[in-house]
């Protein structure tokens, strides 16, 4: 019997398997922008099986590279590709998507693609996804080109040649996270986690009472006039990677928590003034102009001046070359200071610690 052959048979096999007593139907997974995700917690496969299927791949397979996932062993029910791929590698949980049952939802791993939470891309982009869209397959891409990991199906987790599966090579489509999302013209009603890898902007939405909404965002999130939250509802913003980390914030009454975390029970609905305009917070960003530089320099941020309380540069020993504690302009000027690299480190009023490298060319 050729590898083709096994894999359909098996694959009647797989499906009919699936509908174990223990598969649980779950609710409780959600895209980036928020979207439910239909998942099931399904019945592991016997030792047996999983070794068979290890070895009988392995040696269909011989330029493909296995990946053990636990128990000493590759195959497992506990992920398929789709889990593998837009769940396992996300947020390091073990979830099926897609069973193939007759009550399932038809397809939904698409949700990632149709919600927005991840675009299209014309060519192949690490780190990114890869959808067979005639295959039902999906894998993620490497550093390395033409390489992607997958899992197949409840068989074992390889990494492969783009070509090298029993998946085919047709209808390749390649996606990477959405890292502008854009929450428009909703009503959430429900809680919801919303997740950015850049800046996320809301624009007319609602959030009924009794909903916790959390929002985070590695750049900026940006609240357009029109969207507003009742008393009832929690709103928690997070920018920036670091716990330490706070967001610059207007000086408004209705922020009363101006660190990292922003818990505030309304905004819009209980300030109808700020409908006039939008309510946009940053992660604290300065950026050195030119760098490298013959020691004179300009600083770019996104924040005050006054809001720095100290600025030193340091040379790679630690021995500090500068240090200014009221900074009135942002042109900096560093005399007889010779050439190589520096740190320059910037303390805001918050006890926010900034730093950038920075060159001086003679």
């Amino acid at each position: 019997m050729n590898k083709f052959s096994f894999f359909f048979m098996a694959s009647i096999i797989t499906s009919l398997s699936l509908k174990g007593q223990c598969d649980i139907r779950m609710y409780d997974i959600y895209t980036p922008i928020g979207s439910e995700v239909v998942t099931f917690l399904t019945c592991e496969a016997s030792t047996p099986d999983r070794v068979y299927y290890d070895d009988y791949y392995s040696s269909a397979y011989p330029n493909a590279e296995k990946i053990i996932v636990y128990d000493d062993l590759s195959s497992t029910r506990k992920f398929n590709c789709h889990g593998y791929a837009w769940l396992r590698v996300e947020q390091g949980i073990d979830r099926w998507i897609g069973t193939g049952w007759d009550d399932d939802i038809e397809d939904p791993e698409w949700i990632y693609v149709t919600d927005g939470s991840y675009i299209q891309v014309s060519s192949e982009t690490f780190p990114g996804k890869v959808f067979w869209a005639s295959g039902d397959h999906t894998a993620i891409t490497t550093e390395q080109q033409g390489w992607f990991i997958s899992k197949w199906s409840q068989w074992p987790l390889f990494r492969h040649k783009w070509d090298d599966t029993p998946f085919g090579t047709a209808n390749l489509e390649y996606y990477v996270k959405n890292c502008h999302l854009v929450i428009e013209n909703d009503t959430i009603t429900t809680d919801r986690n919303i997740v950015s890898c850049g800046d996320i902007e809301v624009k007319n939405v609602f959030i009924s009472n009794e909903v916790n909404i959390n929002i985070v965002a590695q750049d900026a999130v940006v609240l357009k006039p029109g969207s507003h939250a009742i008393a009832s509802s929690n709103v928690r913003i997070s920018i920036g990677n670091s716990d330490a980390f706070a967001p610059t914030l207007p000086q408004s009454p209705y922020f009363s928590n101006p660190n990292t975390e922003l818990s505030f029970d309304a905004f819009f609905s209980q300030n109808p003034s700020t409908n006039q305009k939008d309510i946009e917070l940053n992660r604290h960003i300065f950026k050195l102009f030119p760098n490298p530089n013959s020691g004179t320099f300009q600083l770019e941020t996104n924040f005050l001046l006054s809001d720095i309380t100290n600025l030193k540069v340091m040379d790679m020993l630690g021995v500090t070359v500068y240090e200014s504690k009221n900074i009135s302009s942002n042109l900096i000027h560093l005399e007889n200071s010779a050439a190589g690299f520096y740190c320059v480190v910037i303390i805001l009023k918050d006890g926010t610690v900034l730093t950038e490298k920075m060159m001086i060319q003679r």
